[in-house]
Parts: C-alpha cells; structure tokens; sequence
C-alpha cells in the first residue's frame, strides 16, 4: 500500500477527504471500478495486532488468559 500526500488545492479530493472522516466512502470510476476510502485509526490497528500477536503465543493451557 502506498501513502500519497493530497495538496490543499485538490479541492474536489479535500471534500471527498471530509466526507470520508463521518464515515467510509466507495468512490466509482467512471469504467465502474469501486474504490474504498476510510480513516485509518491507528492506535486500533496497533491494538488489534498486539492482540492478535498474543493470541497466537498463548498456550490454550493458559486459561487464565480466558477472560481477555
């Protein structure tokens, strides 16, 4: 994935940028390919992989990590 900075004078894509913070956009192209722009929560992704890093290390005879 690659990470592309948008000028202040995109207007059009500023206001796409905008609609996209209330909630996740698919964007068309005019051939009808389908794209998706969301806002990437960071501090989420990071706990999501932490969490999935630990469970892939625990012992399923670790049952006092059951509860987590």
């Amino acid at each position: 994935m690659k990470t592309v900075a948008v000028s202040a004078r995109a207007k059009t894509l500023i206001n796409i940028l905008k609609q996209a913070q209330k909630g996740g956009l698919i964007l068309r192209s005019p051939e009808g390919r389908e794209f998706v722009i969301t806002e990437i929560d960071e501090k989420k992704i990071w706990h999501d992989a932490a969490k999935k890093h630990f469970s892939e290390a625990y012992d399923d005879e670790d049952s006092i990590y059951d509860n987590l």
